[in-house]
């Protein structure tokens, strides 16, 4: 339920108060039911606010702390990327190196398409499921 001023919004069964960004579109909404709200207020109603910590301007210490904690994840992501690139390297070398192909894949690969050229099969998707299968 939307409750109050233009940036507050009622939850039920709580006591603290919801703060979001003031959005014209949904100021007009909130003012034409705030009457009807008040009216249906339950005894244990709790407002939380919704500020975004990088929302607030005048709190420096908050904006430094937020900026850390996205270093601390960007440098840990980094670091799981590197420590798994060689392995996601070889893998797709193992998948589209050609040269290391067996030798029994490819001749059964040619013999599909051969079979393929002597029944006069040109859909490519036909070919296709015949080696994926």
């Amino acid at each position: 339920l939307l409750q109050g001023p233009e940036n507050q919004i009622l939850l039920n069964s709580t006591k603290d108060v919801i703060n979001v960004r003031k959005d014209h579109r949904l100021s007009n909404a909130i003012q034409s039911e705030q009457s009807f709200l008040n009216s249906r207020l339950e005894p244990n109603t709790r407002f939380y606010h919704l500020v975004k910590p990088t929302d607030r301007e005048d709190d420096d210490r908050t904006l430094v702390t937020n900026k850390l904690v996205s270093e601390v994840y960007l440098t840990r992501l980094l670091a799981t990327k590197g420590s798994l690139q060689q392995y996601i390297d070889k893998f797709f070398d193992t998948i589209f190196c050609l040269i290391d192909l067996p030798s029994p894949i490819k001749y059964l690969f040619d013999f599909l398409d051969e079979q393929a050229e002597d029944n006069q099969i040109f859909d490519s998707n036909i070919i296709h499921s015949w080696k994926s299968n």
